[in-house]
Parts: C-alpha cells; structure tokens; sequence
C-alpha cells in the first residue's frame, strides 16, 4: 500500500478559498436580494445579454425623454401665460385707442392706457 501525504498547507488553502468563495455568494445573494434583479446579468441570460443591456439602455434613454418633455411642458405653459397677458394689455390699449379716436376720451384716456400697459 502506498502512503498518501497531505500538506497542511494544502489543506488550509483549500479551506481559505472555500471561504472566499462563499464570501463571494453571499455578497452576490444580498446584491440580488436588494435589488430584485440576478448579479450577473451575462451569466443568467446567456445568448440573451446584449438584448438585455439593450433594452434597459433604451429604457434609461426614454426616461430622460421623459424628464425632458416635462420640462419643455412647464416652460410652455410660462410662455402660453405670459402671451396670454400681453395679448390682455393689447386689447386694452386697443380698446383705449378706439375709444380715443372716436373722441369720447380725448388724449387722457390714451395716456392712461399705456400708463397702465407699461406697469404689465
């Protein structure tokens, strides 16, 4: 019978890497329990990775749309009130200047009007 010799070395890197490795999963475990998606996207998938990766890029690139048109929303509806201000003082100097050039008002009135369309 032939007598078989085992290091302790041996025997201690074997142990320390069975540790790291666990280590490793437990680390991968609590990544996807946290996140509610697999660690390694590549390895789950397979084939599938790049379509994966495409689609959550796509995804990504359509929020930021999103956000942005929001923006693009709120400053618009600025715009659409201060147009709808102007067009208030205009039709008040307009009102004015009719009424002035039909000699009701006299030159006063006019200057009342754009007194009144300057503080807009």
């Amino acid at each position: 019978m032939k007598a078989t010799f085992v290091s302790s070395s041996a025997v201690t890197n074997a142990l320390r890497y069975s540790m790291l490795r666990q280590q490793s999963e437990l680390i991968k475990a609590q990544k996807e329990a946290t996140s509610g998606f697999v660690a390694d996207t590549g390895l789950a998938l397979g084939a599938r990775t790049a379509q994966s990766v495409t689609l959550h890029r796509d995804y990504e690139r359509l929020d930021g749309i999103i956000d942005s048109n929001g923006l693009v929303s709120s400053r618009l509806a600025a715009t659409q009130k201060s147009l709808n201000e102007v067009g208030k003082a205009a039709q008040t100097f307009l009102a004015s200047l009719t009424s002035s050039a039909s000699g009701d008002a006299g030159y006063a009135l006019t200057q009342r009007a754009r007194a009144a369309r300057s503080t807009h």
